[in-house]
């Protein structure tokens, strides 16, 4: 079975489960984009590796995207891949030993000033 048609399978399975068609369209997206990373998901599903996943996730990196959505990325691929090796697809778990990367975390600025009269009176 193509990785593509895995993909298809699994949206198909989210639907059956009622998930909202939101969540349907957000693994669509996120899973399109890993299918892309293969050409358009012509690799066979039982022969995607730990290696093909992290180099995904190297490609991701090298994209104009924050990590926090890398994360969502591969939160949505690990949850495809658990559901594989649930059903069989893969041997091997491999959703387990690709850890979820960590999102920076947003720092913000304090816009008040002692001595800001606009900013007075707002804390």
């Amino acid at each position: 079975m193509t990785l593509q048609n895995s993909i298809d399978e699994y949206l198909i399975e989210q639907q059956i489960r009622g998930n909202s068609e939101k969540t349907v369209i957000y693994y669509r997206r996120c899973l399109g984009f890993f299918s892309a990373y293969f050409q358009g998901g012509v690799k066979n599903i039982d022969s995607v590796t730990l290696n093909d996943c992290k180099g995904y996730y190297m490609s991701l990196r090298q994209r104009d995207i924050t990590s926090t959505t890398i994360q969502t990325y591969i939160r949505a691929l690990r949850a495809f891949l658990t559901w594989c090796y649930s059903e069989g697809y893969i041997q091997a778990d491999i959703s387990a030993k690709f850890r979820l990367p960590k999102a920076q975390r947003k720092t913000y600025r304090h816009a008040y000033r002692c001595g800001n009269t606009a900013a007075h009176g707002l804390f």
